[in-house]
């Protein structure tokens, strides 16, 4: 009887618990939100490109540049379009989040390279249909 209701205490302690965690992380988010929205919605509008690879680089020519345009915010998610073309050629242009890390590693650029370089991957799409 007695490890009954210490199971019974157990469970509403865990439940007592869970509930004040998710609650505290509720507000953690929000009070983040509150902070790092303002500091993202400066971002939106900016141009960058980042020095990418794939794992374990060895050599200059294992690098190549991912261009990113942040078009807006979903919630505190940065969104953009970022276009690259990889080491084996693959081109890619995609609409999709935009991490906080990369822009962190990003170096800020013109509007006017990063078309630049659009135009560029443009042409080499169009030669490539050809």
């Amino acid at each position: 009887m007695k490890l009954e209701l210490l199971e019974t205490q157990l469970g509403e302690k865990k439940a007592e618990h869970q509930k004040v965690t998710n609650e505290l992380r509720k507000l953690q988010w929000e009070y983040d939100d509150a902070i790092d929205k303002p500091r993202k919605q400066k971002l939106i509008g900016t141009f960058y490109k980042y020095r990418n690879n794939y794992s374990c680089p060895e050599k200059p020519s294992d690098y190549w540049w991912l261009y990113i345009h942040v078009t807006g915010l979903k919630g505190t998610m940065l969104i953009g379009n970022t276009f690259q073309t990889d080491k084996y050629g693959k081109c890619e242009f995609e609409k999709e989040r935009v991490a906080d890390s990369v822009i962190a590693g990003a170096k800020k650029i013109t509007k006017a390279e990063y078309i630049k370089a659009l135009n560029k991957f443009s042409d080499k799409l169009a030669r490539l249909s050809l």
